[in-house]
């Protein structure tokens, strides 16, 4: 946990050193119960604000998303703390974006070897006779079943995660804890 204090010594040396463009604020997020993570918006992308040469006005803006954040997360301890790129590049790569700009590629299906993978369609060639069938999971939430990159119940579901389902699994599948629309499509198809 970083202080205020070295929050400022922080930001001093490296304005002394001419390299407050490589520093970042960022979210801690600490939900009762549970250990502290960065704090993510939309899930698994974290949104970052540079320092650049004015670190007071950034730290406005980084009060400003934190303000965003505790009001979408009630019960939730959150605090800013800095970090730098490299850091960031190491830890999370690919999914980290600077608050307010392009968000980080999404989760993609392929839709030939239904593999998944972050913002390209994977390097398989597309020829494989297996059947591109994804899971769409959200905790306490019915599952939903995708093929080839399409919820079968026709719902947008941006905010759960995408999880390839190889046909070893597909054999043990029940209608328990499927969405009843998405269940219907996959046993009319299959």
């Amino acid at each position: 946990m970083q202080s205020r204090t070295e929050q400022r010594r922080i930001l001093a040396e490296a304005a002394r050193r001419g390299e407050l463009d490589s520093l970042y604020w960022y979210l801690i997020v600490k939900v009762p119960g549970r250990r502290e993570t960065a704090g993510c918006y939309p899930p698994h992308c974290v949104p970052v604000v540079p320092v650049g040469p004015d670190p007071e006005e950034s730290r406005h803006y980084a009060h400003l998303l934190l303000e965003l954040a505790r009001a979408g997360t009630p019960g939730a301890i959150l605090r800013l703390e800095l970090t730098a790129r490299d850091v960031l590049d190491a830890f999370v790569p690919g999914q980290w974006y600077v608050w307010g700009e392009e968000l980080p590629a999404p989760d993609e299906i392929c839709p030939f070897c239904g593999a998944v993978t972050r913002g390209k369609l994977c390097n398989c060639g597309g020829d494989l006779p297996i059947s591109p069938v994804a899971i769409l999971t959200k905790p306490h939430r019915k599952r939903h079943i995708a093929v080839a990159g399409r919820v079968l119940c026709g719902r947008r579901l941006p905010d759960y995660q995408v999880h390839a389902a190889p046909a070893r699994w597909r054999r043990g599948w029940t209608e328990a804890g499927f969405c009843g629309d998405c269940w219907r499509e996959y046993r009319k198809a299959s």
